[in-house]
């Protein structure tokens, strides 16, 4: 069975080079939508503010260290102690 979808005779048509690391799959990018809780989504804008990047980099940036945590528990407890020194002064 032929196609009947015609190409565009004013488009040249080639092929292209992927660049290296192309199908790591960190590099693919997929649309999600999701329901966040009013203060939540504040407190993300104002974090990543805080920090000079955009709310969704910062909350990528969030999940990935969250999901593939890998500092051992001792780093973890330093960063948890710093942050409540930071709260209580």
């Amino acid at each position: 069975m032929k196609s009947t979808k015609k190409k565009n005779k004013k488009i040249e048509y080639g092929t292209v080079e992927a660049p290296e690391g192309f199908d790591d799959s960190k590099n693919h990018k997929v649309r999600v939508t999701m329901w966040l809780d009013g203060d939540l989504l504040n407190e993300l804008r104002k974090r990543a503010g805080e920090v000079g990047a955009g709310y969704q980099t910062y909350t990528q940036k969030l999940l990935r260290d969250a999901v593939f945590e890998t500092d051992s528990l001792a780093k973890r407890l330093e960063r948890v102690e710093k942050v409540l020194k930071i709260k209580t002064g």
